[in-house]
């Protein structure tokens, strides 16, 4: 099977109509069963994307440069602004329930580790969500995952056409739910865009490097997608930690997030990389730079041609 183009449509009634043909660089060929059109490999990663600030994606393409964050100021940005790019539930470990009656619950008394806390309600109860202090200071990065299974194959005009959504709630999520129109109305740098990356085991590979000269212990590079659990029902700890990074709330499953965190002990190589920018090199010879805003989603389509 050879992938010969990749295209991509906006359907939506509050913005313009917009699509572009691009290459994707990938290191192996989507192979599918020509009877049933299944994908013979579900679960491989087709491509990510970063999605970021204009003044920042073209050094991401032409230089490598990123930026990672931490749980604890996403769990900040939610508490002063919205969900979205911020989320109070990161980090949780475990939630208790506690009865509006009983004010004299003390969560001191029952945990002797560094934690700290979110309270929200639900169901008449307060729930207390306990999280680790060292734990959500780690420094991640996150991307959104396309897979080979989110691409359905049809046949059409007599062409094989594969085709996957990513809904508008991704890209809206992360600029605060603004409007297309919205968008546009800030300055051109401030808006945002999207670098696809087609060959992600190359991408990793490069991080890995530059992390590892940084100081970085190879076994505290820890990239893994996201899963997605109801973290409003209480629940005992179910993973060692730093694993609850990797788990969000149901609502951001729309979200398919990546990430990488840095399960480092060492504050100084932690706070440097949450502080300060790294460089991997240019990627632009595996990634490309779409600089339109999906505020009504993104089709990807994709023609298929046999050899």
């Amino acid at each position: 099977m050879k992938l010969i183009k990749y295209m991509k449509k906006v359907f939506m009634n509050y913005e313009p109509y917009h699509s572009g043909i691009h290459t994707v660089f990938r290191n192996s060929p989507m192979k599918y069963n020509a009877e049933t059109l299944e994908w013979l490999n579900p679960e491989e990663i087709f491509a990510c994307i970063v999605s970021l600030k204009r003044k920042y994606a073209q050094d991401l393409l032409d230089k490598g440069i990123m930026k990672f964050n931490s749980p604890e100021n996403w769990i900040k940005y939610a508490i002063e602004n919205s969900t979205g790019r911020g989320d109070v539930l990161e980090g949780n470990f475990e939630t208790i329930k506690i009865p509006h009656s009983n004010k004299n619950f003390r969560w001191e008394n029952h945990y002797s580790e560094n934690i700290c806390v979110a309270i929200t309600k639900d169901f008449g109860y307060n729930l207390l969500h306990l999280k680790n202090q060292d734990v959500i200071k780690l420094p991640c990065y996150c991307f959104y995952i396309i897979r080979n299974k989110d691409f359905k194959i049809q046949l059409r005009d007599k062409r094989l056409i594969a085709s996957a959504e990513i809904p508008s709630r991704y890209f809206r999520g992360l600029e605060d739910g603004r409007t297309w129109l919205e968008e546009q109305n800030l300055d051109e740098q401030e808006r945002l865009v999207s670098v696809v990356i087609g060959d992600i085991e190359e991408f990793f590979c490069r991080i890995k490097k530059v992390l590892i000269d940084f100081g970085v212990e190879d076994n505290s590079i820890i990239m893994k997608e996201v899963e997605y659990e109801d973290l409003l029902t209480p629940y005992n700890k179910k993973r060692e930690h730093p694993m609850e990074l990797f788990v969000k709330n149901l609502q951001f499953s729309d979200q398919s997030e990546g990430r990488i965190v840095i399960n480092t002990k060492n504050k100084k190589i932690r706070d440097k990389l949450v502080s300060e920018t790294i460089s991997i090199g240019a990627i632009s010879d595996i990634a490309y730079l779409d600089d339109h805003y999906y505020a009504g989603g993104l089709t990807l389509e994709i023609e298929i041609m046999e050899d």
